[in-house]
């Protein structure tokens, strides 16, 4: 699978310096050299992980995060890198939008760290789209449940499978103790 990363600075310096960390461990790397080419890339390709620059003419990183978070109501991995030590910028890096930065690195002295920190955040990405999709697929075994009014039998007819495969599955989300008199926990 092949991760894709932006990369939004208007320096071509720090740019080439920042894709060469992610390009050293696999990433594809977008570059944008503003906020707004950031802003049409990042539509248009969806990537896994951005950086930004704080300070850029026109639409600046923290403008960039906001759209990022509020706009497109993306959570992807947002990690703002400056060379500016001011701790209003700090605050407002992370209270922009909806959540904000994902991470702060300095410039200079955090480049070190960005190729262990990209693969950080993406693990954590990982991680919370796994527990989505349990919770999304715990849901459907309890609406199922549900509509079959608790039926292990007729949920088994429905779903094509059979009862031990029903049991197994609500064994495991928690919905189901065996030798235990159960009342079947998927009301809503």
């Amino acid at each position: 699978m092949i991760r894709i990363a932006l990369v939004a600075d208007d320096d071509a310096v720090a740019r080439r310096l920042v894709r060469e960390e992610l390009e050293g461990i696999g990433f594809s790397v977008l570059e944008a050299r503003d906020g707004e080419e950031a802003w049409a890339r990042f539509r248009r390709e969806d990537p896994d992980l951005v950086t930004t620059d704080l300070r850029m003419p026109g639409l600046d990183g923290i403008e960039l995060l906001r759209k990022i978070r509020n706009e497109a109501g993306s959570w992807v991995p947002v990690i703002v890198m400056t060379s500016h030590h001011d701790p209003k910028i700090f605050e407002s890096v992370f209270a922009a939008g909806s959540g904000g930065a994902t991470r702060f690195l300095h410039l200079r002295h955090g480049l070190d760290q960005l190729a262990e920190l990209a693969e950080e955040l993406l693990f954590e990405k990982v991680e919370s789209v796994r527990e989505r999709q349990r919770v999304l697929k715990l849901r459907d075994l309890a609406e199922q449940l549900h509509d079959c009014g608790g039926n292990i039998s007729e949920m088994a007819r429905r779903m094509g499978v059979d009862r031990r495969t029903i049991y197994y599955h609500l064994e495991k989300a928690g919905l189901y103790t065996p030798g235990a008199a159960n009342k079947f926990r998927a009301n809503r």
